[in-house]
């Protein structure tokens, strides 16, 4: 009797596996057939430099100014 349980285990483990991958694959899939405008303007947007990102409202940056600003001493 324990080998017949050991058996019905592997085969829900076995299933579950070829679930998710055929899941997974169909995603990939999917996803490299899929190009939409949306995907070729997003992929540009690293290379626009006319774009200017502010930083997040309440966030403070002096402290980043004064490390970069060649105030760094390693000697």
């Amino acid at each position: 009797m324990p080998l017949m349980l050991a058996l019905n285990m592997a085969v829900f483990k076995t299933a579950g596996t070829l679930i998710f991958l055929a899941v997974f694959l169909g995603v990939v899939v999917w996803l490299m057939l899929t190009k939409s405008d949306r995907y070729e303007k997003t992929e540009q947007i690293p290379l626009h430099d006319d774009v200017v990102m502010e930083p997040r409202a309440g966030v403070d940056t002096t402290d980043d100014a004064k490390r970069s600003s060649g105030n760094d001493h390693h000697g």
